[in-house]
């Protein structure tokens, strides 16, 4: 259940994403492998940590998403407080062929379909290279994400050590990078700004007729 193995980016080397039902979860250097839920009026939880042998359940009777996420930071914290922080191995520096991979990309596997238009735009990120790591960020804001190269198109979390982001290849639409759930197509900055550009002026617009 805890292994991601059917996708192009885990046959590539990925080391998480979603299992059967159960998927992994960053807090900090861990990688907690969790499952969570939610109805009208009620959240849940439930998260383990495999190396250290603990985990949580959290039930809210809200739908306050930063509540149970708050909850479950403090509850996190308080597990890891006295375990060491993984080494990490990061010697090795980008080739040619990694920075190549720098430019912007958009989302293409949306959890919803119907949120995909939305989705395409709010979600577009950059990857730049700063020194010998990849850097990953939201083009509207976001703490960067950084990696360090493994080999083969594969690149390790700084924080964590596991294989966080690759590049595979896509049955329909071709050079794909996988950066943990998210499967992302490369795009031009041109399209990227032109949509930006036309989710502006609908909103400009909207806001008239109103």
């Amino acid at each position: 259940m805890e292994r991601a193995e059917s996708t192009p980016g885990a046959r590539a080397g990925l080391e998480i994403g979603y299992g059967l039902h159960n998927y992994s979860s960053r807090y900090e250097s861990w990688i907690y492998r969790e499952h969570g839920g939610g109805v009208n009026g009620g959240l849940t939880n439930f998260a383990y940590l495999p190396a250290a042998g603990v985990g949580h359940a959290i039930m809210i009777n809200s739908d306050a998403g930063a509540a149970l996420r708050e909850i479950s930071r403090l509850v996190r914290a308080w597990q890891t407080r006295d375990l060491p922080r993984p080494a990490v191995d990061d010697e090795r520096p980008l080739s040619a062929s990694d920075r190549e991979l720098a430019g912007y990309y958009q989302p293409i596997n949306p959890r919803q379909a119907m949120a995909y238009f939305i989705e395409r735009i709010a979600g577009v990120q950059k990857i730049e290279v700063e020194g010998e790591r990849l850097t990953r960020a939201p083009v509207l804001g976001g703490e960067p994400t950084a990696y360090y190269p493994v080999g083969d198109f594969r690149f390790g979390h700084t924080e964590t050590g596991r294989i966080a982001l690759v590049r595979a290849e896509d049955p329909l639409a071709g050079p794909v990078i996988y950066a943990g759930t998210a499967v992302l197509e490369p795009v031009s900055g041109l399209r990227v700004f032109t949509q930006f550009g036309i989710a502006a002026l609908w909103g400009v617009l909207r806001e008239l007729r109103g």
